[in-house]
């Protein structure tokens, strides 16, 4: 599993306000921690967390279009994922349905980069550590992101993937404590490329566990 990317990401839908007290500066960080290990972390975040449900809102909007659809999204761990949009015009029909087999916390393929601590960082009194992925084959389009994963709760709380192109994507995420589980409840993604722009705001409610969900 790893935190999610627009349409694949809705993306990120795959992608924190957090309910618990703000840390202090002197909050102290692993020293030893290590990239592969705070995945690790991310990933047994969810232990226990079957499925989820929740309804959402977009507002996407490009030089040439401006959106805005609601649908709900449904979660089976670790990796099947489905969204059912409403609203959307007839040129994008297709698409009122995407199921993926992305986990909802699915960015990268993990297995094709290396992974480092590029550093710690407080934000608003919260400790981050910030992972830098590197692309191991030069050639992928994909050749780095960098996670900011929160320190206690382990969510991806921003994201930004660099692309070979010139191109980038950038996501800040905020989480919500839902019957103990982290989930992402607003999205902001920004879609840079030479000749494409496109952001994308979501927010999530109304949400529903391990109601034992089958698609």
């Amino acid at each position: 599993m790893t935190r999610l990317f627009l349409y694949s990401s809705v993306i990120l839908l795959v992608l924190s306000i957090v309910t618990s007290p703000v840390f202090c500066k002197d909050f102290k960080f692993d020293s030893n921690m290590t990239g592969d290990e705070l995945w690790h972390r991310v990933d047994g975040s969810l232990s226990g967390l079957r499925d989820y449900t929740s309804e959402f809102n977009v507002d996407a909007s490009s030089r040439d279009i401006h959106l805005r659809v609601k649908g709900k999204l449904s979660c089976i761990l670790p990796d099947r994922v489905k969204f059912v949009l409403e609203g959307l015009p007839s040129f994008l029909g297709e698409h009122k349905e995407i199921i993926t087999d992305k986990s909802i916390q699915e960015l990268i393929d993990r297995k094709k980069f290396s992974h480092s601590i590029a550093m710690t960082e407080m934000i608003q009194g919260e400790p981050y550590y910030v992972i830098k992925s590197t692309a191991l084959d030069k050639k992928e389009n994909l050749q780095e992101a960098r996670f900011w994963i929160h320190a206690v709760h382990y969510t991806s709380n921003k994201v930004i993937l660099k692309y070979a192109s010139g191109g980038y994507v950038r996501a800040e995420q905020k989480f919500e404590k839902i019957n103990g589980y982290m989930l992402p409840s607003y999205d902001d993604i920004s879609i840079t490329f030479p000749e494409w722009r496109a952001r994308m705001i979501v927010q999530f409610y109304n949400f529903a566990t391990n109601t034992g969900l089958k698609f």
